[in-house]
């Protein structure tokens, strides 16, 4: 695959190529944006995206789900509601193009809407988008856990899964920024081919807070999930420890569901009798 010969400005995402698909080489510490990869299906001008499904909205960007007709795959499409909301999406856009993990969305189209795009009442004509892979499962806080056995199932999923999604992203020089139980989806693989046996696994979403992972000061997050240092004056650490204490935290709550009603969790997480080995993981990631 040959790249395009320059670096394209994620900040420039209304001149993007909308039916670029992104292949991502790091080299030299550079982002290379190739492609495109797949063959077009569409007819040249024709819009990518249809039957759409509210998923949620935010204060920059409202989500939506939608198919792609061009691989026939659900996607999350995230759609800016003005130029504020515009430049947070660039910078999602760039920090998803270093997501190599299974267990991340994949980035997969950008620019910007249609002229006369509207989905029923809603306008969302010549607007910034971005579109990435639709990662399945329900957030971790409204998944019932029936026992201490699945509980201890989950425990081991989110460690397993979302480290290894931080760490592809914290390899990649990106922080996450809001590790919590709402931004970790879990869902069920059958085992072995066996519908009746299933193991859990977990997806890290929503990158719109990440940012540099050597930056010691964050851009934003959600205080409960943060290492209460940064309030008191003193150094929460990187981007990655920041990560890796909300991390933590977030294995606390599944370990001793109590810590859930905690008004200082970090305080009480690190007071917390934990079963092993996540005694010991916790100790480390909130220390």
């Amino acid at each position: 695959m040959k790249p395009l010969g320059k670096d394209w400005d994620l900040t420039a995402i209304g001149r993007l190529p909308s039916k670029l698909t992104y292949n991502v080489l790091l080299s030299y510490s550079r982002l290379v944006l190739v492609g495109p990869s797949a063959p077009s299906k569409l007819a040249v001008g024709a819009w990518r995206f249809g039957s759409y499904e509210s998923a949620g909205a935010g204060v920059t960007s409202e989500v939506w789900k939608a198919r792609d007709r061009l691989t026939g795959a659900w996607v999350a499409l995230k759609i800016a509601r003005g130029e504020e909301g515009a430049a947070i999406l660039a910078l999602e856009a760039e920090r998803l193009a270093c997501a190599a993990s299974p267990f991340l969305p994949e980035l997969v189209d950008v620019g910007r809407t249609p002229a006369a795009l509207s989905v029923g009442d809603a306008p969302l004509s010549s607007r910034a988008y971005l579109a990435m892979s639709w990662m399945p499962g329900r957030a971790l806080g409204t998944v019932d856990v029936a026992n201490d056995d699945e509980r201890r199932a989950v425990a081991l999923a989110v460690a397993r899964d979302v480290g290894d999604a931080l760490a592809h992203l914290h390899a990649a020089g990106v922080a996450h920024g809001d590790v919590k139980p709402s931004n970790i989806q879990l869902f069920q693989r059958p085992i072995g081919g066996d519908a009746g046996t299933q193991s859990w696994h977990a997806n890290l979403v929503d990158l719109g807070l990440a940012s540099d992972a050597g930056s010691r000061d964050p851009t934003g997050g959600t205080p409960r999930y943060m290492p209460p240092e940064i309030w008191t004056g003193s150094s929460g650490g990187d981007g990655r420890a920041r990560d890796r204490f909300a991390l933590g935290l977030v294995l606390a709550e599944i370990g001793v569901p109590t810590l859930r009603k905690a008004r200082d969790l970090a305080s009480d997480a690190r007071a917390a009798t934990l079963l092993p080995p996540f005694d010991a993981w916790c100790r480390a990631l909130l220390s």
